[in-house]
C-alpha cells in the first residue's frame, strides 16, 4: 500500500499493476483505498476471489496461476519491476509462476518460513 500511496501523492502515471488474491471481497485489505486509487492514470488493480466471489462477477475465481499473471502482467521482455507480498508459501509460488528474471523480483513474506 505504501508504494501504491506514494506514487498517488506523487501523480505518477507509470504502469502499475497490482493483483490481491483473497476469499471473498469483504477479505480484501483497504478495499475502498483501491478503488479510489485505481481510478486515478496508469493503475489497474486486479482481483480474485478463491472462495466466494460476488454474484455476477465476472473476474478471476481461483487461485492465483500463470495463465492469470500472464493475462494481467507485463511482457517479461519489458523487464518491469516486480513486487510480490503475502503469506511465505504464496509469494513463493507466485515467484515462481510469473515467468521473469528472478532478479527482477522483489519479495516481502510473512508468517512461517520452511515447509
Amino acid at each position: 500500500m505504501a508504494m501504491l500511496r506514494h506514487r498517488a501523492a506523487r501523480s505518477c502515471t507509470v504502469d502499475a499493476r497490482l493483483l490481491i488474491s483473497a476469499g471473498s471481497p469483504a477479505e480484501v485489505p483497504y478495499r475502498s483505498e483501491l478503488m479510489r486509487l485505481a481510478a486515478g492514470d496508469g493503475l489497474a488493480v486486479h482481483q480474485t476471489f478463491t472462495r466466494d466471489p460476488p454474484a455476477a462477477w465476472r473476474g478471476f475465481a481461483r487461485r492465483l496461476d500463470a495463465d492469470m499473471l500472464k493475462a494481467i502482467g507485463p511482457d517479461p521482455a519489458r523487464r518491469p519491476r516486480i513486487f510480490v507480498c503475502g503469506p511465505t508459501a504464496f509469494v513463493g509460488r507466485a515467484a515462481d509462476l510469473l515467468g521473469h528474471e528472478s532478479k527482477r523480483i522483489r519479495v516481502e513474506h510473512f508468517g512461517p518460513m520452511g515447509g
